[in-house]
């Protein structure tokens, strides 16, 4: 009896499992057809500083679902080869300000410049074409350093990933 009682239990389980992993593949299915939620911006709609080199923040505020500001009147200038450094507590808007420099988000007010050309007036794809952003949260698959690099790597960017293990041989000499 133990043993068919137990079998059951399985079956249950594994019917359980198979019905959540349907709604949640229906789920995905629906998230990657959503349409981009931001659109791009005449570039007629604004004043560009084209020319210039950097990027601007300019009396930009930001809050999540229009709730308490995130960001309240952010304003600063980054030209070309500069650095800039930000540090805070947990929650105070570092990840956000990279978010609306790459438009995950757009903000409340203010607006932001690429090189003098507002970011809403860039493509999505082109804008973020522009940055790589490292979120404070690193994951490493199990696998080589190899497999890890070229993960998301198409193709056409294979060089990518040899010049990239070039420059790690020192540090992983097996790879």
């Amino acid at each position: 009896f133990t043993l068919i009682s137990m079998a059951m239990m399985s079956l249950s389980r594994i019917f359980v499992m198979y019905t959540k992993s349907g709604a949640s593949a229906k789920r995905i299915a629906e998230v990657l057809d959503t349409e981009e939620g931001l659109p791009v911006s005449s570039s007629s709609d604004y004043p560009t500083r084209a020319g210039e080199r950097g990027i601007v923040f300019d009396k930009v505020n930001f809050a999540y679902n229009n709730t308490k500001d995130i960001l309240h009147d952010i304003s600063f200038e980054l030209k070309s080869g500069q650095k800039l450094g930000i540090i805070g507590a947990t929650g105070s808007g570092k990840t956000t300000l990279t978010a609306l420099l790459m438009r995950f988000y757009d903000p409340q007010s203010g607006r932001i410049l690429l090189d003098g050309i507002p970011t809403d007036t860039v493509k999505r794809a082109d804008l973020r074409r522009a940055f790589t952003m490292v979120l404070q949260d690193t994951w490493i698959m199990h696998g080589t350093v190899k497999e890890n690099i070229s993960f998301p790597v198409v193709d056409k960017e294979k060089a990518y990933v040899t010049d990239t293990l070039k420059v790690l041989r020192p540090i992983a000499p097996n790879q």
